[in-house]
């Protein structure tokens, strides 16, 4: 069996079947495929009656329940019994009387939805356009306001690690002037949820007056935003009253401009590929315990010895 089904149950052992797909063995699969088809059924059923109705080895039963993170079989089941959840997929808010596998469960579910209706969406004519700009760029600056400008410099750091030359900047002043760093051929993307966030519209603004390419990712289309940007990639809106929308606002953002990041690098564009190689050798000087002896002597100093 190479694929398991799709049992539309939204559950927490559903969902760790999910996770753990592509490490469970033949047999592992078919117990899961078993389970999945009965799992209403399963606190009702002993171990060694589920192995026999499957057709395997209480031992296959244990290393299974392991193999998905429980501690074994009766921990499974418990979990099972007080797992089982159908939620709503469309706009899944916590309750003051949700339990933490509720809240855990809703969190998941809801996540998913997001961030499936944001990649799905996404129009790949900007991607490939955006990806290659981003390739033959110079420099690249990303900026966002609010929750946004944590998204960004996750972002640089992201583009850093791989050779793209990146920067960000969190002052409404220094992301102004930032902008005027930025000539022809370089990119500069704006992160705005509402597309009206004057810091990021100004900054994005005076980037394409310069020449840059300038992209705006947020919500809204026909934004005042989308005035200043070349291109514009779109993440889905949301329910303002639904406590869940923040954190999957930035996962929506994020996951953009990491799909960008695989989409730059897959190019092996050669300055961009020595960048990184650099990049790491200058990484390894975080581990002093295996690179001290890279050290020259008598740049390490202990307390007390500095004069």
């Amino acid at each position: 069996m190479s694929q398991l089904p799709n049992s539309g149950s939204h559950s927490e052992f559903a969902s760790r079947v999910a996770l753990y797909s592509k490490k469970l063995s033949r047999t592992e699969k078919e117990i899961a495929q078993y389970m999945l088809r009965n799992e209403d059924s399963i606190e009702n059923c002993s171990i060694q009656a589920l192995a026999q109705s499957i057709g395997v080895g209480v031992a296959s039963i244990v290393r299974f329940s392991k193999a998905l993170g429980y501690n074994g079989f009766t921990d499974m089941k418990f979990q099972i019994e007080q797992g089982r959840l159908v939620l709503d997929r469309n706009d899944i808010g916590v309750l003051p009387k949700d339990d933490a596998n509720t809240v855990k469960q809703k969190v998941l579910n809801y996540a998913q939805t997001y961030l499936e209706k944001c990649i799905i969406d996404v129009n790949n004519n900007t991607l490939e356009l955006v990806s290659e700009a981003i390739a033959r760029a110079g420099k690249v600056g990303i900026i966002g306001a609010g929750s946004a400008n944590g998204i960004a410099h996750a972002a640089v750091s992201m583009f850093m690690s791989m050779g793209v030359m990146a920067m960000s900047g969190s002052d409404p002043l220094v992301k102004l002037r930032s902008a005027a760093y930025f000539d022809p051929g370089d990119v500069f993307i704006g992160l705005s949820f509402s597309g009206y966030s004057k810091s990021v519209g100004d900054a994005l603004y005076f980037a394409k007056e310069n020449g840059a390419t300038t992209v705006l990712i947020t919500a809204y289309r026909n934004s005042l935003l989308g005035k200043y940007a070349s291109y514009e990639l779109y993440t889905p809106a949301r329910n303002r009253g639904n406590s869940l929308n923040i954190s999957t606002t930035g996962m929506g953002q994020l996951a953009l401009l990491q799909i960008l990041q695989a989409m730059v690098y897959q190019k092996n564009i050669p300055h961009i590929s020595a960048r990184e190689k650099r990049l790491k050798s200058n990484g390894n000087m975080q581990r002093y315990d295996i690179h001290q002896e890279r050290i020259a002597h008598g740049r390490i100093r202990t307390f007390g010895e500095d004069t």
